[in-house]
């Protein structure tokens, strides 16, 4: 155990959001919160954190274990460069590097002392696990997995846009390898290779994990435990989304079957009580039934969960089978970032892929003419307008 919530309760003036949660997490989990928008999942993390206390109940920590969050790791001060900055997340590093040259110290003066040499072992470990021998390197190879050139070690924070900044807060944050890891959404402003290089870091990762996230996928790679915040309460479940969606249909299936148990039972008794409590020879029995039903403790009737979400669009007008002609595009701002010759036909669905900066969003307000093209020889669309989110 590392963590333990005990009875844990969380309201706002306008919604209660946490009653009554009592969870447990142990070291190595890597567990993923799971809810509907709003069910509690950050405050939630919020309150295991220390940034918001409960209402009611208690936290208890197992030992004294370090415990840190992206938000936490927000920068203090944007005057210092990206190198001092991960120098600071890596302070751990630093300080067992210390540890580790005393204790190769005492080990000298005592090489058959077992003790010393198991806690030497053990830091060693914990040391190259920390990348401690390549603590440069380690901050290169960082940058580059979050889409940076080392080059920018020496570049002050303020000068970064904001995405960059949170990438760059959460490198700050894996550097500094806490005991317990929280991210909250941590694939926003990641594109693919970096959500899948985040995976195998975060499967790798020897210690506790708590996180919150809408990716499916992310969620199937990383969790080993899933926690469901539904109806102010938290369910545990083992395993990644995909098990947890099978144990949830088991769980509710029985739990539908006990409800129909306890219906039929109750309906039962209230004949028996019906029939018999205007007989004097059957009236202590239909008491007795009535007692038996007040201290019934009544099974509530499950939900069927959330429904999915369905969305059909008519078109007014039924457009061309070619909805949108690009030829010879440059799209940018000062400068040109992308050239491209694109057709659209009815009925494509199309995915626009590419790293974070080579202009995705840019592409898409051209196309709705949020922003203009730098250049173009043929821009042609049906009647139908295109539309963005």
């Amino acid at each position: 155990m590392i963590i333990t919530l005990s009875h844990i309760s969380k309201s706002y003036p306008s919604k209660n959001i946490l009653s009554d949660v009592s969870l447990t997490i142990n070291e190595k989990e890597k567990v993923a919160i799971i809810g509907l928008n709003g069910s509690g999942k950050t405050t939630l993390l919020n309150i295991i954190s220390k940034e918001i206390t409960p209402d009611e109940g208690d936290v208890f920590y197992g030992g004294k274990i370090s415990l840190k969050s992206l938000k936490q790791h927000a920068f203090e001060n944007e005057e210092l460069s990206v190198q001092d900055v991960f120098e600071q997340a890596m302070a751990k590093v630093v300080a067992l590097e210390k540890q580790l040259t005393s204790l190769h110290q005492q080990v000298s003066l005592h090489p058959e002392d077992e003790k010393l040499l198991n806690k030497l072992s053990n830091l060693l470990h914990e040391f190259e696990d920390m990348g401690g021998y390549h603590i440069q390197s380690t901050m290169e190879t960082m940058l580059t997995k979050m889409g940076f050139s080392k080059e920018v070690l020496s570049q002050s924070i303020h000068t970064f846009s904001q995405g960059q900044k949170t990438r760059l807060a959460l490198a700050s944050l894996l550097l500094s390898y806490p005991d317990v890891l929280i991210l909250d959404e941590p694939t926003n402003h990641l594109d693919i290779e970096m959500i899948e290089w985040l995976e195998g870091f975060l499967i790798t990762y020897p210690k506790t994990i708590l996180f919150v996230s809408h990716d499916r996928r992310f969620i199937d790679k990383v969790a080993t435990d899933i926690v469901e915040i539904e109806y102010e309460k938290a369910t545990s479940f083992k395993g990644n989304y995909s098990s947890y969606q099978k144990a949830k249909l088991k769980m509710l299936e029985k739990m539908q079957s006990a409800y129909h148990r306890q219906q039929k039972d109750i309906e039962r008794l209230e004949a028996l009580i019906e029939k018999f409590r205007y007989k004097r020879s059957k009236a202590a029995f239909a008491q007795s039934k009535i007692k038996y039903l007040e201290r019934m403790d009544r099974i509530e009737a499950p939900s069927k969960g959330s429904k999915n979400i369905k969305f059909s669009f008519n078109p007014y007008i039924k457009g061309g089978k070619e909805v949108l002609i690009l030829s010879d595009l440059s799209i940018g701002y000062d400068q040109s970032i992308q050239t491209l010759d694109l057709t659209l036909r009815r009925g494509q669905r199309v995915a626009v892929l590419g790293k974070n900066g080579v202009g995705k969003s840019t592409l898409l307000k051209n196309y709705c003419g949020r922003d203009s093209f730098l250049r173009r020889r043929v821009h042609l669309w049906s009647s139908n307008p295109l539309g963005l989110l």
